[in-house]
């Protein structure tokens, strides 16, 4: 009869849990980047084997080796796979992980010398509104980080904290409240008791947020920030999308809810 230590099938189970959701956490922040699936697998594979054949990816990845040379040229171009001849064999290397910053160096230096003439484009006279529209969860993170350019740092929310973790990520959601407190952002928010996830983030004057609920039955659907003149509205992950709405108007008439 063979015994098992109940401890050490617990730790194993632990740790391919936490590989798995490191993993998936890795795989995220690549498509962030700019990388597809494919593209995320073959240079995954690459750092894990080191100098390694097509028909060696093709292995570790499970696609064909047609695939396999359609990444590694897209990895190449980036400059995050390298190509050399060992032997009478061709290898192929995953560059140091810092080539990464310097593609977004680049990327930040073309941003740069084009802004000018697209904030040319985007200064359109008159006082319609203007509708911002982002999908997915990178989009929604990335309006939800506009609510940091706010001019007097006040932002007014309605939360749904149930929905908004589940759209942008709980770790993705940890690090905009420590930077929101550590940059002096003040948040007046009103949450639903029915969709809150924990009992935390309450009134707290050094953490500079100002907390009510609303009245027992009432929830909400989406979630929303108000600040400066704009609304950010939040949907939750069955339609996973977001809008910023500038318009004061619309502003006015959401923050006299507070």
């Amino acid at each position: 009869m063979v015994y098992i230590d109940k401890n050490l099938s617990t730790f194993y189970t632990n740790n391919v849990v936490e590989n798995n959701r490191q993993n998936m956490e890795i795989e995220q922040y690549l498509s962030e980047f700019g990388l597809n699936s494919k593209e995320i697998q073959v240079y995954l594979a690459t750092l894990e084997l080191g100098a390694s054949s097509v028909q060696q990816l093709s292995e570790k990845t499970g696609l064909k080796r047609t695939s396999i040379y359609d990444q590694l040229e897209s990895l190449k171009k980036m400059g995050l796979v390298s190509e050399a001849l060992i032997g009478k064999k061709t290898k192929f290397t995953a560059n140091d992980p810092e080539r990464l910053k310097d593609q977004v160096r680049r990327k930040s230096l073309i941003l740069e010398a084009l802004l000018p003439q697209l904030k040319a484009l985007h200064s359109v006279p008159g006082i319609k509104p203007k509708i911002h529209y982002f999908e997915g969860a990178a989009g929604i993170r990335a309006a939800l980080e506009d609510t940091m350019t706010a001019k007097d740092k006040m932002l007014f929310g309605i939360l749904s904290m149930e929905d908004l973790y589940d759209v942008v990520g709980e770790s993705y959601m940890e690090d905009y409240v420590q930077r929101r407190i550590a940059q002096g952002f003040s948040l007046r928010v009103i949450r639903s008791k029915e969709k809150e996830i924990a009992k935390r983030w309450f009134t707290n004057k050094k953490e500079h947020r100002e907390k009510r609920y609303a009245p027992k039955g009432f929830v909400f659907a989406m979630t929303q920030y108000i600040y400066d003149n704009k609304v950010l509205l939040m949907s939750t992950k069955k339609e996973n999308f977001a809008m910023i709405i500038e318009s004061e108007d619309f502003m006015k008439n959401q923050r006299a809810l507070f």
